[in-house]
């Protein structure tokens, strides 16, 4: 409506708003030249009246329930052209139309009506054609992001990028369930939020669709919020169908879990970026946001990660993979709640993983929290067809946000090596680990070329006869050259395990009694796990 008042057609007339200001935002749908008083009856909302006033009653009454029944109507505005009936519009009129925020304009030079109609409708055909050129631009990106196998936060993303500009989907009665900042900082977008929701006067201006799922049930509410720069009309076809495609795509599997252990897990990895200053006070908002009280002070950094493609992106998409790590996360969330374990747990952006921010009422009891917790994660990643587990790493007890950002990205680092070291409750980040030293060296020429060196007769003979000496060998290392717990290890009677290892020392041509070719061995054999999968030639 407020767009009609900037036509050139209906300018020339010098229009004056006289009331209802408040609602010249009222989309534009058609333009009347009319002068009959009973013409409400024959209007479907959004339309503009044109008319002289010539047709209106004169008695204050009448021209009151005039105004009353096109506001019912739901009418986006009355112009009349002074001059002809009137020199000044009744103040009844002016009054009426103030308290249903009908706007009610005056033109104080005479116009062509038949010019005004013909410019606006063709302002309102062109506007029709842009949004369904929008709508449609909008809906194919969605639906390739849908084929593509994408979720919701995928969705949303691509909504923020089309409209430049933040979103925010809440959850009905339960608030946010997830955002996409689109390059505005956390903290603003935050302030900006609890303004919107508080109904304050500095709160953006927004979109706001309902977000309606089976049966026509809302589900939630899709805002978008004029933050990086204003909202175009054009805009809400774009959320509107950001609507439909998130409703179908949250009836997929498990896409609000997914959600949730995202929108924690972002937070989690913001903390963990190097190259975001962490404000102390707005960490502790965010935090207390997602459901972390602020008064847990001593906080403790947690992982669970796998190595790349072990668990559940193997054999299937991403989104199957997303899919399994919120039911994960989902079991978790539950088993550290019954356990009475304050925690905030997320799904690590670009891991196969979870990272978690665990309260601690003293360091002395670090150790038994870390054993618990891990507990609760590995129960809960009981992983079905065989897959590996994930390697549970626990990093220093923290007061501040930045440090804890910091030992979570350490923590992360030493799961990705733990997850190719034997299995442990969990791994203890602030050790000096063996495990590590090796993740580091992986791509190291020289401990290629000692792996080689010390197993190259035992790995060829396995490949040529279908043999298993290199596991055997490792076993007997693992439990220090015992026979029983080797053989109990490995399935096998004493008999056939000294037996090959008799054999293993024909093939390296040396005694396994010798001190140093026992930690040389074990030392490759252990530094072959991060060797494997990094391209041809690994032995």
């Amino acid at each position: 409506m407020a767009g009609a008042l900037r036509s050139p057609s209906l300018a020339d007339g010098v229009p004056e708003i006289l009331a209802g200001a408040a609602g010249l935002d009222t989309p534009l749908r058609w333009v009347h030249s009319v002068e009959s008083p009973g013409i409400a009856s024959l209007l479907r909302g959004g339309e503009l009246l044109l008319m002289t006033g010539i047709g209106l009653p004169n008695d204050e009454a009448a021209q009151r329930r005039f105004v009353a029944s096109l506001a019912e109507r739901q009418v986006a505005g009355v112009v009349i052209e002074l001059g002809t009936a009137f020199t000044r519009v009744p103040r009844a009129l002016v009054s009426e139309a103030e308290a249903h925020a009908l706007p009610l304009i005056a033109l104080h030079r005479e116009v062509p009506f038949v010019e005004v109609t013909e410019a606006l409708h063709r302002e309102i055909v062109n506007r029709q054609a842009l949004a369904l050129q929008r709508g449609d631009e909008a809906h194919r990106r969605f639906t390739e992001l849908v084929l593509d196998g994408a979720g919701v936060a995928e969705i949303l993303e691509a909504l923020a990028d089309l409209i430049g500009n933040p979103v925010v989907l809440e959850k009905l009665d339960q608030g946010v369930v997830y955002h996409e900042a689109h390059r505005v900082p956390e903290a603003a977008l935050h302030a900006a939020w609890d303004a919107a929701v508080r109904g304050l006067s500095a709160a953006p201006a927004r979109i706001s669709v309902e977000v309606h799922t089976g049966h026509q049930r809302q589900w939630g509410t899709l805002h978008a919020l004029a933050m990086s720069a204003p909202l175009h009309h054009l805009d809400r076809v774009v959320v509107n169908s950001g609507a439909e495609v998130i409703a179908l795509t949250m009836l997929r599997n498990r896409q609000e879990q997914a959600l949730a252990g995202r929108e924690r897990g972002n937070f989690i990895a913001t903390l963990m970026n190097p190259a975001v200053e962490v404000d102390e006070r707005e960490a502790g908002a965010l935090a207390a946001d997602l459901g972390f009280d602020r008064g847990h002070v001593l906080r403790l950094p947690v992982v669970a990660v796998t190595a790349p493609g072990t668990a559940f992106g193997a054999n299937g998409s991403n989104g199957a993979a997303e899919a399994a790590w919120a039911s994960v996360w989902e079991e978790v969330t539950e088993g550290l709640a019954k356990a009475g374990i304050a925690a905030l747990t997320g799904l690590l952006p670009g891991e196969e993983g979870l990272g978690l921010v665990v309260a601690l009422a003293s360091p002395r009891i670090r150790s038994d929290v870390a054993l618990r917790v891990s507990r609760v994660i590995l129960d809960a990643a009981k992983w079905r067809d065989g897959r590996v587990a994930p390697a549970v790493c626990v990093g220093p007890v923290e007061r501040s946000w930045s440090a804890l950002g910091a030992a979570l990205r350490d923590a992360v680092e030493v799961g990705r090596a733990a997850a190719h070291a034997p299995a442990r409750p969990w791994h203890d980040a602030t050790a000096a680990d063996i495990n590590r030293l090796f993740w580091a060296l992986r791509a190291d020429p020289a401990m290629r070329g000692f792996v080689r060196r010390r197993l190259d007769p035992l790995i060829e003979y396995d490949r040529e006869h279908r043999s298993q000496f290199a596991e055997t060998l490792e076993a007997y290392l693992d439990h220090g050259g015992r026979m029983a717990e080797t053989a109990r290890a490995l399935h096998l009677g004493r008999q056939s395990v000294y037996k090959r290892i008799a054999r293993i020392e024909e093939l390296l041509g040396g005694d396994l009694s010798d001190p140093e070719l026992r930690l040389g061995l074990h030392l490759a054999l252990r530094a072959r796990r991060y060797l494997q999968g990094q391209g041809s030639g690994a032995p």
